[in-house]
């Protein structure tokens, strides 16, 4: 959250990542700061400097639950009324939030429709605390404001009793699959989405031994892909311990831009070995992507994925740690795409990734068939052309 004015350089910065990738923007707005004037001026130069398809929002404020508005004392929740005195408590901060959007955009009390429905909240410090009673009464509250509801997402464990093996638990992401359905559902009733704008393995942008090892680059492929399949707009990570480029957490994260939305099927092996078959609705298409994981320690998969249409032989870009045998892969700290490697901090990668061949053979009706070996504690994008 960016307490004061990005300076000229910053702005400058960001039009050239978009120009340059396409890099879109949620800017944040300090409302914390309870400085409407400043929000305000940062939303006027975003859009004066900014060209308007780099922007995809402002984002309301930063985990409410962590405010420090009094020296070295973290209170909880709160806002400050119209008076500008700070109240304590949800309720204070739910109508905090609602007037200062309302003034923001312009919109007025009761309104379901506004001119400028360009606000992104709360960003909520973690997903699984937060009720869907409370973000109904945000999306509620914001018929007019709010562009798209935010949370963030961490495990919510303590660090102490968290390790990198606990990263590989299927009953820790069941738990976060449940919890961002719920969401997504109660965000659907008043036609919004959800986007999760912050998150890692753990909190305080991880956690050396755990975010920087190579189970959390599994993780990431695999909450990336369990939050898509429920609906889950966009997912943002928040970098720090373990986090820089070139470490486990980003490396998940190539695996997962390679696949487009609607084009690709999941399938992860759990901690269970032999064959198992997976069916992608591609029919259609003229590209299929799937992603495999096996996040496994132990053993080695045969996967068959059966889908619908007719593709040619399709290419392996497989996932690996750099130790890719013996007991101590999971902490790996090089992860390998293809056989290359992050050179250094820069994301530059040490040499073209190499992609393997997968024979496609017929499957029943007017399918094609595909059967791989996926090594243990590995992850691989397949992709195959459509044949026309």
């Amino acid at each position: 959250m960016q307490p004061a004015m990005p300076s000229d350089a910053s702005w400058a910065a960001m039009a050239t990542l978009h120009q340059s990738i396409g890099l879109r923007f949620i800017i944040g707005l300090p409302l914390n700061n309870n400085n409407e004037q400043l929000m305000a001026a940062m939303i006027k130069k975003a859009r004066a400097v900014l060209p308007a398809a780099a922007i995809a929002g402002f984002e309301l404020g930063n985990e409410p639950m962590y405010w420090e508005v009094c020296t070295d004392v973290k209170i909880g929740a709160g806002g400050w009324d119209a008076a500008g005195v700070y109240q304590p408590g949800w309720s204070a901060y739910a109508a905090f939030f609602d007037r200062v959007a309302m003034k923001l955009t312009g919109c007025s009390s009761g309104s379901s429709s506004g001119s400028d429905k360009m606000i992104i909240g709360p960003g909520w410090d973690n997903m699984n605390t937060f009720t869907t009673q409370r973000s109904t009464q945000v999306m509620e509250a914001g018929r007019c404001y709010l562009q798209d509801f935010s949370v963030h997402y961490y495990p919510y464990y303590s660090k102490q009793s968290f390790d990198k093996l606990s990263l590989l638990s299927e009953n820790l992401v069941r738990e976060a699959s449940r919890n961002a359905t719920l969401h997504v559902k109660t965000a659907a009733a008043y036609g919004q989405k959800v986007r999760i704008t912050e998150a890692n393995s753990l909190s305080g942008a991880g956690e050396e031994g755990t975010s920087d090892a190579y189970a959390a680059a599994l993780w990431t492929v695999d909450i990336s892909f369990e939050f898509a399949a429920v609906g889950i707009q966009s997912l943002h990570f928040h970098f720090g311990h373990g986090g820089l480029p070139g470490s486990s957490v980003e490396a998940g994260v190539p695996v997962y831009a390679g696949c487009r939305q609607g084009q690709i099927k999941i399938w992860p092996v759990v901690h269970e070995a032999g064959t198992a078959a997976a069916a992608a609705a591609a029919a259609g298409s003229k590209e299929l992507r799937v992603v495999l994981l096996n996040k496994s320690k132990r053993e080695d998969c045969q996967v068959t994925v059966n889908v619908n249409g007719v593709f040619e032989d399709g290419s392996l870009l497989w996932m690996m740690p750099e130790e890719a045998e013996g007991p101590d892969r999971m902490a790996a700290k090089r992860i390998m795409f293809g056989g290359a490697t992050f050179t250094d901090r820069s994301g530059l990668m040490s040499s073209t990734p190499k992609q393997e061949k997968v024979a496609a053979a017929a499957a029943a009706g007017a399918g094609t068939s595909y059967t791989m070996q996926v090594p243990r504690a590995s992850a691989a994008l397949l992709v195959a052309q459509g044949r026309v």
